[in-house]
């Protein structure tokens, strides 16, 4: 077993140098190609888009939250229930944002059916058993770190590498390679933030462990790729990024994901309780 996931890193390691190396040589050819500023497609995604990072936020959070609550002994209780109630606000607020830009009665809507599924994941983990309550709380701390390294990390590099978007070149001659930073510029295209955040769709395979029939392990898997897939071709077409911005995106995403489980899973909450 270690062997086969040893070979599938060292595959996609691979196959991640070679897409780099081919965009660095065709980014610019790829955009002038596929590039349609009007596209909906694109329109839509950069829009709604990014609604599933802030999403699983509030359900993280809810699951942290409720935990701590119910479990009277735990260690930091009180900051975990902060915790969770943060990521609850933060993720309803941010997706309550998005649906504010679209119209008021988009968001009116968006407040009732938030608040009404709040409250029934909330009764469905105080109804749950402590196990069930236990396994959600540690995949929900894996994914509120991530997420938190995950929007830090990527600003970070968007502010540092100062590339310019497609649909902000001027001319051509404005065009740098992803290979090449050019420092602070006020210009924020590599790497793709909208991918990063369609990436987040990945911490759906904590629950792989859990899940017995095999259908619904490789469902945990394809989907997120899928999406992923999806969303960095819409960022693509609609000019807002280059093919090595998407790509790193996601990888940047993914490889931050497997380095925060690891950390939460093995120092801070192995699988049996203390």
């Amino acid at each position: 077993m270690m062997n086969r996931k040893r070979a599938v890193v060292i595959g996609l390691g691979a196959l991640l140098v070679i897409l780099a190396f081919l965009f660095g040589i065709y980014d610019l050819t790829i955009s002038r190609a596929v590039v349609n500023q009007t596209s909906a497609f694109g329109r839509i995604l950069e829009l709604l888009g990014v609604l599933v990072a802030p999403a699983l936020a509030v359900f993280a959070g809810a699951s942290l939250a409720v935990w701590a609550i119910t479990e009277k002994s735990a260690v930091h209780r009180k900051f975990m229930i902060v915790c969770g109630a943060v990521g609850i606000l933060a993720g309803a607020a941010y997706c309550g944002f998005v649906f504010a830009k679209i119209s008021a009665f988009a968001a009116l809507i968006y407040t009732i059916c938030c608040l009404l599924l709040i409250c029934g994941y909330v009764r469905f983990l105080l109804h749950t058993n402590a196990e069930m309550r236990w396994r959600l709380m540690r995949v929900s701390v894996v994914y509120l770190v991530y997420i938190v390294v995950l929007l830090i990390g990527v600003s970070i590099l968007k502010l540092c590498w100062g590339r310019v978007r497609f649909r902000q070149l001027s001319d051509f001659s404005d065009f740098s390679p992803w290979f090449l930073p050019q420092g602070i510029t006020g210009y924020v295209s590599f790497p793709s933030g909208h991918t990063a955040n369609a990436a987040a769709l990945y911490s759906i395979t904590l629950f792989v462990p859990y899940i017995k029939h095999k259908a619904g392990k490789v469902l945990c898997y394809l989907v997120p790729i899928i999406w992923i897939i999806v969303m960095a071709a819409s960022r693509v077409i609609v000019g807002a990024h280059y093919a090595s911005d998407v790509l790193f995106g996601a990888a940047i995403s993914i490889v931050l994901f497997y380095w925060v489980r690891h950390i939460v899973f093995s120092k801070f909450l192995p699988e049996h309780k203390k």
